[in-house]
């Protein structure tokens, strides 16, 4: 990737201001003119990529969660948790994304999504773990 200017990321969206990496936060950011907006993935029991941050919502895992139980527990703070598909769709020709991988092992479901909505010059993909950026490589 080559910048011709500085770039302004949003960290999970406006999170100062909406609840972080919801689709009210993305929106925010675009309205403060963000550049780009780092979110994060997780995926939870049935399959279900979804983006959150933490591995827990009210000290319940996501990944032992249903997409239904997970939106429940987000309820009870008053957001809802948007899909991985959700949030690439509603940032499709508004900003750059920066999807951060949480965990292993669906990084090519994942990939599809974002490939199947975004051109590659609307994201980019990154992780603290080896085998994700190895696996997203091939």
């Amino acid at each position: 990737m080559k910048f011709s200017k500085q770039i302004v990321v949003a960290h999970r969206g406006a999170s100062g201001y909406e609840h972080e990496n919801t689709i009210a936060a993305f929106q925010k950011a675009i309205e403060m003119k963000a550049d780009c907006i780092e979110t994060d993935i997780r995926k939870t029991k049935d399959g279900v990529i979804v983006l959150h941050h933490d591995d827990a919502i009210n000290g319940k895992e996501i990944k032992s969660l249903t997409y239904a139980e997970l939106q429940e527990e987000a309820q009870k703070k008053s957001f809802q948790v948007p899909t991985l598909e959700e949030g690439v769709k509603f940032v499709k020709g508004k900003i750059l994304i920066d999807i951060e991988f949480k965990e292993a092992g669906y990084e090519a479901e994942a990939v599809e999504i974002i490939k199947r909505h975004l051109n590659y010059d609307e994201f980019f993909v990154r992780s603290f773990l080896d085998e994700v950026i190895i696996a997203i490589k091939k």
